[in-house]
């Protein structure tokens, strides 16, 4: 068992350790929206995992029911040979000027944003970090997870629940996991 490990620096720009693969997580919202945040530095570094996710999202933007089949699933794009961008799916919603889309038919009432402004889905959140954990129990390297506060910015999580989501599925699966600060 693994513990999060807490670093300052920048999580756009992880230290690679040779022998290791490295892998970028962060939350992003239902709609393919890339534009604010973690992902604005993240796009300029590896514009790859931008189109990839963009690419991911597209298919599903039809109707608000098809868009919620994406929440909880991850846009995994390699951005380098030992670099991969996970894209999880953690929150429909972007922006609080998405009105519109509130009132149309086919929302499950857990991607709504709260009161207090949380746009965040845990239950997307942890379903994504499932998929992380899958896919790197796939691979024959050992593996490095490294992050902002994922859905803590702008989605308005609680960090003390996704922590013990990423203790839960990344760290007591022998998972490195790194947050940047």
């Amino acid at each position: 068992m693994r513990v999060i490990e807490y670093l300052m620096g920048d999580a756009t720009q992880p230290i690679l350790v040779p022998g290791y693969l490295h892998m970028i997580c962060h939350c992003c919202n239902a709609f393919g929206g890339w534009g604010r945040g973690f992902v604005v530095p993240l796009g300029k570094r590896y514009p790859k995992a931008k189109q990839d996710y963009e690419t991911f999202c597209k298919p599903f933007q039809d109707t608000n029911a098809h868009r919620c089949e994406l929440m909880g699933k991850v846009c995994f794009s390699q951005v380098a040979p030992n670099l991969i961008i996970a894209n999880i799916i953690g929150q429909y919603f972007y922006s609080r000027n998405q009105r519109q889309f509130r009132l149309q038919e086919g929302i499950a009432s857990m991607f709504l944003p709260t009161a207090e402004g949380r746009f965040v889905c845990y239950e997307a959140i942890e379903n994504g970090l499932k998929l992380v954990s899958t896919y790197t129990a796939d691979n024959n390297l050992p593996i490095v997870v490294h992050m902002p506060r994922i859905g803590c910015g702008l989605a308005g999580g609680d960090w003390s629940i996704i922590e013990s989501l990423l203790q839960k599925h990344l760290c007591d699966n022998d998972i490195f996991v790194n947050v940047y600060d």
